[in-house]
């Protein structure tokens, strides 16, 4: 190596080692800022109050986005008026922002608006709240949604049930669950199958109607049987329609079925 290649070498060195410290303390930086507790600027309260739905759309909004606030009840309890808005958007964000918090008013008002929302719109997304929380206490309130005549509310109400926290409440509401497998709207059974986390014999049966039909009008319900049936010990008969899958022309489904024989195991007995 002559001088002017170690002289490029040393150059390359110090720069990398300028760009090393500037890279770290620009995450300290950040890191200190991310820590750094602030107050809602006046500018989104004044929006939050404005007349225009727009501005209080936007305020909310953004009042649901902050993680660092020095008084994070002043945010809950923005969002938890904002849900009394006169407009629809504003009322959506603001059960959106408050699905963030976990005390009783919160959550009262929540249900509240699941069980008696001014819309479906305002209705599923309150709903959908309630399901993250996976609370059982919430059961009633989905199978109440169960019952509406809007496949999303039944669609959202059905996810809500399979996730909540609690494998001996589910298992008791297998007759619901099934229902919901044979749901009129395809998007409801799908999401009843997709979100499935529990195993039975019941259950089994209507898997097993379902694969032998001949016809589909979606792959995506197949795809979503396939997924439930995984971990079950297969019958004779579904065992050999699982392995015609293996030809399928769609991957997807190839490989669900593959997936299907390779976990088969000894999980639900059947009589």
């Amino acid at each position: 190596m002559d001088r002017s290649d170690h002289n490029l070498t040393k150059a390359a060195a110090a720069a990398c080692t300028i760009v090393l410290l500037i890279g770290i303390n620009c995450s300290k930086e950040l890191a200190v800022r991310r820590d750094k507790k602030i107050t809602i600027p006046e500018n989104i309260l004044k929006d939050y109050r404005s007349r225009n739905w727009e501005r209080r759309l936007n305020a909310v909004i953004t009042i649901s986005k902050y993680t660092n606030l020095k008084d994070p009840l002043k945010a809950e309890i923005l969002l938890y008026k904002a849900t009394y808005d006169d407009h629809t958007a504003v009322r959506i964000e603001a059960i959106k922002g408050l699905s963030e918090y976990s005390s009783k008013i919160v959550i009262d008002r929540i249900k509240k608006i699941a069980k008696k929302g001014k819309n479906a719109n305002e209705k599923w997304y309150a709903l959908n709240a309630l399901a993250r929380y996976g609370d059982p206490d919430f059961a009633e309130i989905f199978l109440s949604g169960l019952k509406s005549k809007d496949w999303l509310i039944r669609e959202i109400s059905i996810k809500g049930i399979l996730m909540i926290d609690s494998i001996k409440i589910k298992y008791k509401l297998i007759p619901v669950i099934i229902k919901a497998i044979n749901d009129p709207n395809e998007s409801v059974r799908i999401a009843a199958l997709n979100n499935l986390d529990i195993k039975d014999k019941a259950i089994y049966k209507e898997l097993i109607k379902k694969i032998k039909k001949k016809n589909y009008s979606k792959n995506t319900f197949l795809r979503a049987v396939l997924k439930a049936l995984s971990g079950y010990k297969l019958d004779k008969s579904t065992r050999s329609k699982i392995i015609n899958l293996l030809t399928h022309r769609n991957p997807a489904i190839r490989i669900l079925a593959l997936r299907v024989l390779k976990e088969e195991k000894v999980t639900i007995e059947l009589r």
